[in-house]
């Protein structure tokens, strides 16, 4: 997966190394709940700057119920991601 794609924030510590999707969800699943309990103003803050759809956040945070949320919040993190590299290309 190109690291690119995920802010360094939620990155894992792998230097070097490819890193599969799964890994990528499972790290940002762990970063989101940890910001969740510790910080929410700086996790929406970042889904903000990351132009998650807010709509798809309040549907996430309405239909989840404990670490069902980060797991909800990472994965519209990654396809967010993905969507702004395939622009990116589409508009090269």
């Amino acid at each position: 997966m190109d690291k690119q794609l995920i802010p360094n924030a939620f990155l894992p510590e792998k230097e070097g190394e490819d890193i599969s999707e799964m890994e990528v969800l499972q790290y940002l699943t762990v970063k989101i709940n940890q910001m969740l309990d510790e910080n929410t103003d700086l996790l929406f803050s970042t889904l903000y700057r990351l132009d998650v759809d807010e709509e798809k956040i309040k549907l996430v945070l309405q239909q989840s119920q404990g670490s069902a949320i980060g797991a909800g919040l990472a994965k519209l993190v990654l396809d967010r991601q993905k969507q702004r590299e395939a622009t990116k290309r589409k508009y090269r």
